[in-house]
């Protein structure tokens, strides 16, 4: 799972790919928090992100890391990189082609308090801690929000990018990090757990 051959694209993931994103997803959470190891099958994976926008960002076609947004609060529920492909900047465009499908409305996420190097991603982005925080299975989190989204300035889904300089990479551990923990819809009436995770974020946000 390596993207030394550079031309990296972003797309909505294929119903085939749900494995392998449960994978990165188990990959990037136990890489920065292995006391809490935290195995997710496919048919977890597709319980959490059931109703969520799934994008996958690939290089020859191999998917190197994923987000999954519910988009009728625009709430990032996960974002994570493998570890292998992390601190390339791939959490950072991924979410960047959110933000700019987001524009102009509200942005948030769940990030593990723990993971200081996710928090920092987050902030670089301009994302603003809130007084919204809570605890679950995986310990403390704290919600973080953009007022309103705009159009990123990353590059293209598709441009090259240099296969060994980090675009703009954090000193985040991960890159996959976003981890929302709890996804509520006020209209149904239901909520989902989910880990927050990057990694690059900690949410599991890759940067």
């Amino acid at each position: 799972m390596s993207e030394t051959a550079s031309t990296v694209r972003i797309r909505e993931a294929m119903t085939s790919e749900h494995a392998i994103c449960a994978h990165i997803l188990s990959r990037a959470w136990n890489s920065t928090s292995p006391s809490r190891s935290r195995p997710v099958g496919i048919r977890d994976f597709r319980e959490q992100t059931f109703g969520e926008l799934l994008l996958v960002t690939t290089s020859k076609g191999d998917p190197l890391g994923f987000i999954s947004v519910w988009r009728p609060s625009w709430f990032v529920h996960h974002l994570f990189v493998h570890p292998m492909s992390q601190r390339r900047g791939i959490g950072r465009r991924l979410l960047g082609y959110v933000s700019t499908l987001a524009a102009g409305h509200p942005l948030s996420l769940k990030c593990q308090t723990e993971n200081c190097a996710a928090i920092r991603f987050y902030e670089r982005y301009g994302f603003q801690q809130t007084d919204s925080r809570g605890s679950d299975e995986f310990g403390e989190w704290v919600e973080l929000r953009i007022p309103s989204a705009q159009p990123s300035c990353i590059p293209p889904s598709g441009q090259r990018m240099p296969p060994n300089k980090p675009l703009n990479a954090g000193p985040l551990g991960g890159e996959g990090g976003c981890t929302a923990n709890l996804r509520t819809d006020q209209t149904k009436g239901w909520s989902s757990r989910h880990s927050p995770k990057v990694q690059v974020s900690r949410n599991r946000h890759d940067d």
